[in-house]
């Protein structure tokens, strides 16, 4: 880049340096245009986010074997964590389902973290992640946490608080 100590400044995106053609001096038939033109365009769209925006549309957690929602759940109850993930674009203008993350991870923390799992995505079913666990011996108030951090992208962060309990409600 063409950048250091103001020298230039912008100089690199202007029409000169997008329009470069590379030769070789022993073979002058070998003419190739630079990448500039491209990488000008693709930085640009990643800074004024028209690349690699994502979003969480939704969020539902639930036990296993079932699709309401807990306001708590007890100890060592199996939990099923789904999201749902759209990425834009630019070229439609609207939001797709996204499964294309591999590295999406679940947090169950109180103070830390108890449980720290890999939300994968669901077979057919584009932009769904899920991911089933046991809740820890210990009962408190806890988060699940969504924080994606990576190069690149926007950041997703997502917490949702709830309890868990010792023992049942006897109203249950």
């Amino acid at each position: 880049m063409h950048l250091r100590r103001n020298s230039g400044k912008g100089a690199f995106c202007s029409y000169r340096f997008r329009r470069l053609v590379l030769t070789n001096r022993l073979f002058v038939k070998n003419r190739v245009v630079s990448g500039n033109a491209q990488f000008s365009k693709d930085i640009a769209a990643w800074t004024f986010q028209e690349s690699n925006v994502l979003r969480i549309d939704s969020s539902n957690h639930h036990l296993v074997n079932s699709t309401t929602p807990q306001e708590y759940y007890t100890i060592n109850d199996n939990i099923v964590y789904d999201t749902h993930i759209s990425k834009w674009n630019p070229t439609s203008g609207a939001w797709e389902p996204y499964s294309g993350l591999t590295d999406l991870q679940l947090e169950f923390t109180m103070l830390d973290p108890h449980v720290r799992t890999a939300l994968s995505p669901v077979p057919g079913k584009p932009g769904s992640y899920s991911v089933t666990f046991r809740a820890p011996d210990r009962h408190g108030v806890f988060k699940f946490v969504v924080n994606y951090k990576r190069k690149g992208f926007v950041i997703l962060v997502l917490q949702i608080l709830l309890s868990v309990v010792d023992l049942p409600s006897l109203s249950d």
